[in-house]
C-alpha cells in the first residue's frame, strides 16, 4: 500500500522499497526494460507501471518496437 520508487537503468529494473518513512537502498530487480537489456531507449519506448493483472501490485508495462511488453508482479 505503500509508493516505493521504480527505476530503469543501462541493465534493467532497479526498486527502492517505500518503508514509510523512507526507502530501502535500491536494489537490481529484473534483467528487461533497460538500455543493454532489451534495447529500450527513453526516446522510442516508454514504460510505465500499472496493476494489469488486479492483485494490487504495480506490474511493469513497456511500449516496445515489436509490440507491448509486460511483467507481471
Amino acid at each position: 500500500g505503500r509508493a516505493d520508487i521504480v527505476g530503469f537503468s543501462h541493465g534493467g529494473v532497479i526498486v527502492a522499497l517505500s518503508t514509510g518513512t523512507g526507502f530501502t537502498p535500491a536494489q537490481f530487480w529484473l534483467a528487461s526494460f533497460g538500455y543493454s537489456a532489451g534495447d529500450w531507449r527513453v526516446e522510442k519506448h516508454p514504460r510505465t507501471l500499472a496493476d494489469i493483472n488486479g492483485n494490487g501490485r504495480a506490474d511493469i508495462i513497456g511500449f516496445g518496437n515489436a509490440g507491448v511488453y509486460t511483467h507481471l508482479y
